[in-house]
């Protein structure tokens, strides 16, 4: 489906208060109820305007269930469960394991002549758990098939690893040009498209003269990974700060000591409390559950963006500079939705009621990104910022 590759009937639900929900809450046969009318939503996406009917009702199914559902729980917003949305999302898609290569190197095509990518999927890979994945960065001209199949056997087995061909983009600033970004971040939406991807612990190697690539990537799309790491060559100069903090980064002597400490690294933090952004292109306006517009920029001006959240006052602390609107995507981990949030804007508070919304969750968040490991299910659009006083 063109849309989930180039891109990466509401209901509200609006019920008692509730703490934070960390741990999965439901039972395995009702996350088995929501899962069957997700996968069917899911493969009807998939089809396109083929699969326009059978999305639909879906859709209907699973809000008829996610009904239900409240009604067993006596009230409890089935919206609100976080970590059960994300078991739901990740463990009741369909991933066929017929006419894989399983623990062989193969070069893949990306679509519309994209350029290739070089894939190596585990010989115990089933479809039937979540597989960490390593984005490797070949760089100073070496293949991507070479690349993968330097890295330590140990590695191969435990992960999933795509590595795009680099060859013909400028060595440290393939990100600088469409054609290289597509090169570097398509491969892994096809990846998390057709394969059982933990999208929690995603890794990024560059080695050679493709660790400023990396550090690049890093940087503007720090929530896509777990952690980063590069040997054999320098990450760029003048990073934002901010960006990098978000995200865990070390040189390494080697190819293997690099993947070894990353595969050490914790999961990710999907739901981080405190941003600190500078957005230094135009190609990356999208952190965590923060999404600035195309157009939110001053022309000629860098713009940079601070956002605290605390979810005991319900409040959300936003000091900007050159930025004029946001989207703010919500969860009852960030926020009780619940309650009415405060929103302070350059000093000047505004009130908001988030509702939860299934179509926030799967067609705003999810289609968007396939990240089934950041469940947001309320959106408030175009949160305008007034100029910071002097």
């Amino acid at each position: 489906m063109k849309a989930l590759l180039t891109s990466f009937l509401v209901l509200l639900v609006c019920t008692t208060s509730l703490v934070a929900q960390a741990e999965p809450q439901l039972k395995k046969g009702d996350i088995k109820k929501l899962g069957k009318p997700f996968a069917s939503w899911f493969d009807g996406k998939l089809l396109g305007d083929k699969g326009f009917e059978q999305s639909n009702k879906a859709f209907e199914d699973l809000s008829k269930i996610v009904v239900d559902l409240e009604k067993k729980l006596k009230g409890v917003p089935v919206l609100s469960l976080v970590s059960d949305w994300e078991t739901v999302l990740d463990s009741y898609r369909g991933f066929p394991t017929k006419g894989l290569k399983k623990g062989k190197t193969v070069l893949d095509e990306i679509p519309g002549g994209r350029g290739a990518f070089a894939k190596a999927i585990p010989k115990k890979y089933k479809g039937k758990k979540s597989w960490p994945l390593l984005l490797l960065l070949p760089g100073d001209a070496v293949g991507p098939e070479a690349a993968v199949q330097s890295l330590p056997p140990a590695i191969l087995e435990q992960c999933i690893v795509i590595a795009p061909d680099m060859r013909d983009l400028p060595p440290g600033a393939a990100l600088s040009e469409t054609k290289g970004r597509l090169r570097l971040l398509l491969p892994l939406s096809m990846a998390s498209q057709s394969l059982m991807v933990d999208r929690s612990r995603v890794f990024l190697l560059g080695l050679g003269s493709a660790a400023s690539d990396a550090s690049v990537l890093a940087a503007a799309q720090p929530g896509t990974f777990a952690g980063y790491a590069w040997s054999g060559g320098s990450p760029a100069a003048d990073l934002p700060e901010g960006n990098l903090a978000l995200i865990t980064g070390k040189e390494h002597a080697d190819i293997a000591a690099a993947s070894a400490w990353l595969f050490d690294l914790p999961r990710r933090n999907a739901y981080p409390t405190e941003l600190d952004i500078l957005y230094t292109n135009d190609w990356s306006k999208r952190f965590y559950w923060l999404w600035a517009n195309p157009d939110t920029g001053v022309e000629g001006k860098t713009p940079r963006i601070k956002v605290t959240v605390d979810r005991k006052t319900n409040t959300i602390v936003i000091d900007a500079e050159d930025v004029e609107n946001v989207d703010i995507f919500l969860n009852d981990i960030l926020l009780d939705l619940d309650q009415e949030i405060t929103i302070i804007r350059n000093g000047e508070p505004v009130k908001f009621r988030a509702y939860r919304s299934l179509g926030t969750l799967l067609d705003k968040y999810f289609l968007k990104t396939l990240d089934s490991s950041s469940i947001y299910t309320a959106l408030i659009r175009k949160v305008s910022i007034p100029v910071a006083k002097e």
